[in-house]
C-alpha cells in the first residue's frame, strides 16, 4: 500500500468521523475534487496543505505523519468522565483553573485541539493566583500551537512559562 493512499484514507478517516464533507473541509484553499484525489491515494499533498487539513480537521499534523502505530483517540465515556469530575472541581475555589487544565488534557488527548483552546481564549495565565497553574497554562498552550504546527505561536507561550519561571526563582 502506498504511503499517499495510507495518508489520504487516514485524512478520509478523521472527516468522516467528525461528520464533514469535502466542501467542509477545504473551504477556499483548494478544490474538493483535490481532496478527493488526496484520500483516493492518487495525488500526495504538499507540507502545506497537509498543515491545512490538520487544521481545518482539528487534529495534529503528526496524526497523519505518525507510522501504523498511531496513538488511539480517547474513548468518549472517558473523556465524559474526566470533564465531570473537572466540572466539580470547579466548585471548590481554588480548584476552577486546575479544572480547566484537566479538561484541556482530555480535549488534547482526544485531538480536539480547538476546543482545548478555547478553554483558555480571553484570559491572562498570569492573572491567576497561582504561578504553578500560569505556568502549566502556559504548557498546554505551548503544546496546542505545537500540535496545530503554529510553531511560533508554540515558541511565544515557552517563552512566557520559562520567564515566568525565572522571575519566581
Amino acid at each position: 500500500m502506498g504511503t499517499e493512499l495510507l495518508l489520504g484514507q487516514r485524512i478520509r478517516e478523521v472527516r468522516l468521523n467528525k461528520k464533514l464533507t469535502q466542501t467542509d473541509v477545504v473551504g477556499e484553499y483548494m478544490t474538493r475534487n483535490m481532496l478527493s484525489k488526496i484520500e483516493n491515494g492518487s495525488a500526495a499533498p504538499s507540507v502545506k496543505t497537509l498543515e491545512f487539513l490538520a487544521h481545518s480537521l482539528d487534529v495534529p499534523v503528526s496524526y497523519f505523519l505518525d507510522g501504523g502505530g498511531r496513538e488511539q483517540v480517547a474513548d468518549v465515556s472517558q473523556l465524559r468522565a474526566i470533564d465531570e469530575i473537572a466540572l466539580e472541581m470547579e466548585h471548590i475555589p481554588a480548584a476552577e483553573g486546575w479544572s480547566l487544565c484537566i479538561r484541556a488534557r482530555a480535549f488534547m488527548a482526544a485531538g480536539r485541539i480547538r476546543e482545548a483552546l478555547a478553554l483558555f481564549e480571553g484570559s491572562d495565565p498570569e492573572a491567576w493566583a497561582d504561578e504553578r497553574l500560569a505556568k502549566h497554562i502556559y504548557m498546554i498552550l505551548e503544546d496546542c500551537y505545537r500540535d496545530r504546527g503554529d510553531y511560533k505561536q508554540a515558541y511565544e507561550y515557552a517563552l512566557k512559562r520559562l520567564t515566568l519561571q525565572q522571575e519566581n526563582n
